[in-house]
């Protein structure tokens, strides 16, 4: 197989590729690799600008580790394997009535490797992914499988571990109660947003902004429709978003 992150920037045609069925057999090709110097990269979306999951010897897929495994209803915490895609886990939180605290702007990724790398959201009051993980089953090249928990001297380094500790197996996620955003698109001048952007970030639960950079008389010939300089608070849960429009698409949501 030739492997290629999301742009094409970076491509590999790794020695072998294997697939394990669960953490033992994770744990036990970590060790086979170990044992004979081989370096063992996991496969995940590729959604990354670096050579950073590259897999030039050992590639490892994760497919058959993804789908929820467990779940409590009365904590709103769920196990589920690291293989599982955002756009996956999502529809599969919807069917629970749960959702994840915070999300990126893609959701190709799988869990594991959106957490491992930090992927993040937006939100002055909001965190990245990984600040919902509250386990990690990790299989290691010592031919075990670790069960991370906070305050145990793994877990921080366990969730974002950029590959460098093992094979992570399975994730458990502290979720939130379902809940819709509203979005609200549209221009703004790029002077408005960077006279205070502060306030701007501070506006909505979300709020980011595109600059498409153009020549000021293509500004006023494009539209006359102009976003307030001024944002008001949003109430959490509402999306305000003012977005890809010319000269600045700015998202709040």
């Amino acid at each position: 197989m030739t492997w290629r992150n999301w742009s094409g920037t970076v491509t590999a045609t790794p020695d072998e590729v294997v697939a394990p069925v669960d953490a033992g057999a994770a744990a036990a090709l970590l060790a086979r690799a170990a044992a004979s110097g081989r370096r063992v990269r996991p496969l995940g979306s590729g959604h990354s600008f670096s050579a950073i999951g590259q897999p030039t010897d050992m590639a490892v897929s994760l497919a058959a580790l993804a789908g929820v495994r467990s779940h409590n209803a009365a904590t709103g915490r769920l196990w589920v394997g690291a293989g599982t895609r955002l756009r996956d886990l999502n529809r599969a939180l919807e069917r629970l009535g749960l959702a994840l605290p915070n999300l990126g702007d893609i959701d190709a990724q799988t869990i594991a490797g959106a957490v491992a790398t930090g992927t993040h959201g937006t939100g002055l009051g909001l965190f990245g992914i990984a600040a919902a993980v509250v386990g990690v089953e990790l299989a290691t090249a010592s031919g075990g499988v670790l069960r991370c928990v906070p305050g145990d001297g793994t877990f921080e380094a366990a969730r974002i571990n950029l590959g460098a500790l093992g094979l992570v197996t399975a994730l458990e996620l502290q979720t939130v109660p379902a809940f819709r955003l509203r979005a609200v698109e549209g221009p703004l001048p790029l002077e408005a947003i960077l006279a205070d952007p502060r306030a701007f970030a501070a506006s909505a639960d979300h709020a980011e902004f595109f600059w498409f950079p153009t020549p000021r008389s293509r500004r006023r010939d494009a539209t006359t429709a102009r976003a307030p300089t001024r944002w008001p608070p949003c109430r959490r849960g509402v999306r305000r978003s003012t977005t890809r429009s010319w000269p600045t698409g700015c998202s709040r949501w």
